[in-house]
């Protein structure tokens, strides 16, 4: 376990976070059976995202499965990845936790991985006001060895960061990044508009149904899941919008909705396990309770992840 006393690392990374854009995708844990890091399927799944292109990788997040991971197969994946890296691209860490000492052991874990940033969600389990979620924040920031990410998805935390909070957070240097997957498209505009006097702070989409919409609007990059399976699908949409060439974008943004239907098969993170099972990469397994698709959905994953393929995008 490491050492807690963050504050004696020095400050590191070395990608600046405010200089960041375009693609970051949400990397899924390989596993071995027993909740074990895939070594080999580790290494297969970075090469085949930064040969897609992508400019960052975020391991450890939801689609990590971080949650249903021991801290000690959390340790050997952030050691993994980064060592196959090698500073190729940025390479981001969840360290949420449901508590903000835990968060900070968490990070200093990472700063050993040598990632380049953390990715921060609020504690989780109990309700918190939008003051507590200031106080977890710039105590981290006080502390943590890293940048921080704040990473804005109320489905799974029970807490919505509001635009004005997140403000707030950018205004006193606590944060410098954010990836919001509310859903919320108005939310999102009125962070942007809020953002936009600032120079300090990046802010990305995780929500891929409103990617084309988002970048449009300003957004600096995505952070899509379904990236795991067809990263220059999601690299392409960044660069059609990027161009102004948005009727490429719009016809893209309709694929990624294809493609997303996947998340209704199973569990989200097993249906993108099987095309990656199905693509040679790695393994289906995942951390227990989550489900496995059926072999019926598992056809209706192929037949989405098909359209993808005849499109030139996989």
């Amino acid at each position: 376990m490491a050492n807690i006393e963050s504050q004696k690392i020095p400050r590191r990374g070395n990608v600046q976070l405010t200089e960041l854009s375009g693609v970051i995708i949400p990397m899924v844990t390989p596993l071995l059976a027993g909740e074990t890091i895939d070594l080999e399927g580790t290494r297969l799944v970075v090469e085949h995202l930064l040969e897609g292109g992508v400019d960052g990788l975020f391991l450890l997040g939801s689609t990590g499965e971080f949650c249903g991971l021991r801290d000690k197969e959390k340790d050997r994946f952030l050691s993994e990845v980064t060592g196959v890296v090698n500073g190729r691209v940025a390479v981001l860490a969840g360290v949420s936790e449901p508590g903000t000492e835990r968060t900070l052991n968490r990070i200093a874990a990472a700063a050993e991985a040598q990632v380049d940033a953390v990715v921060v969600t609020p504690p989780y389990y109990f309700p918190l006001s939008q003051q507590s979620v200031i106080d977890h924040f710039e105590y981290l920031a006080e502390h943590s060895p890293l940048p921080i990410v704040l990473y804005n998805i109320p489905l799974t935390t029970g807490v919505f960061i509001t635009a004005k909070t997140i403000a707030q957070l950018i205004s006193s240097k606590a944060i410098t990044m954010v990836k919001d997957s509310s859903g919320d498209f108005l939310h999102f505009q009125d962070l942007l508009s809020r953002v936009a006097p600032y120079d300090t702070c990046r802010v990305f989409q995780g929500h891929e149904g409103l990617a084309c919409a988002s970048l449009a609007m300003g957004a600096d990059g995505l952070v899509p899941a379904c990236g795991n399976i067809a990263p220059k699908l999601y690299v392409s949409l960044f660069e059609a919008v990027r161009r102004k060439r948005m009727a490429e974008a719009i016809s893209i943004q309709q694929l990624v909705t294809q493609l997303i239907g996947i998340y209704a098969y199973g569990s989200v993170y097993g249906a993108i396990k099987v095309a990656l099972r199905d693509l040679g990469l790695c393994r289906d397994e995942l951390t227990r309770p989550l489900a496995h698709p059926s072999l019926e959905e598992e056809q209706e994953i192929r037949t989405r992840v098909g359209l993808v393929k005849e499109k030139g995008y996989l």
